[in-house]
């Protein structure tokens, strides 16, 4: 069988190798969070899991700088992602330069729920004939799909429209259906990742995602 060469490096590379024995060294400060820690108990320690699950844990208000590896960065800027901003009254806001097409959903929202990303169900049936928060809406439909620049600042709801049953239409509201969707509005909470779908170019061709994961109380 033919022996593995190790490929030749660029000069300017310094990636640490590790032999047999620093990572039979190293492994013995690995450790794993399944309960809220302290800050002595992961002090001078390597946290090996996965992020999400380990932020649950994390003490409160004890990280002053975080650094990024350069290569999971570059990735991040090549998916348009942005830091995230104030958020107020339950609505992330941001500002992006570039286009929507109106009537068309332009944001996707996802709840870290038992470790999984789940979707959110964060719109309403177009054509309306629904009830929302007790209050019923009536035929909605949009008619005119245009390319128009994002409105400066942009908002997103952080919330999602949770199905609790049904309900007979009122009269004369022109539904022909024996029951209609009730909705009830439920605020996201915990970890919530934005992606928000516009276009770079002003004739709404070129499509690009915007990306974000935050966390509300």
């Amino acid at each position: 069988m033919k022996k593995a060469t190790q490929k030749q490096r660029a000069p300017r590379n310094r990636t640490i190798t590790l032999n047999d024995e620093d990572i039979s060294r190293f492994k013995k400060g690995l450790i794993k969070l399944n309960r809220p820690a302290s800050l002595d108990e992961i002090e001078n320690k390597t946290i090996h899991q996965d992020i999400f699950e380990a932020l649950e844990y994390l003490p409160d208000k004890f990280v002053v700088l975080v650094l990024a590896v350069a290569g999971y960065v570059a990735l991040f800027k090549k998916q348009n992602t942005f830091p995230p901003h104030p958020i107020a009254d339950n609505t992330f806001t941001t500002n992006i330069d570039g286009y929507f097409e109106t009537c068309m959903s332009d944001v996707s929202l996802y709840q870290r729920v038992n470790k999984q990303w789940t979707k959110a169900l964060s719109e309403l049936p177009a054509r309306g004939l629904y009830y929302l928060d007790n209050k019923f809406f009536g035929y909605g439909m949009c008619d005119v799909v245009s390319c128009t620049q994002l409105p400066k600042p942009y908002s997103v709801k952080l919330i999602k429209y949770q199905k609790t049953g049904e309900k007979i239409p009122p009269a004369n509201s022109g539904a022909t259906a024996n029951a209609l969707p009730v909705y009830q509005t439920v605020p996201l909470h915990g970890y919530i990742k934005i992606d928000i779908h516009y276009f770079s170019d002003k004739n709404c061709q070129n499509k690009e995602t915007a990306s974000t994961v935050i966390k509300t109380n």
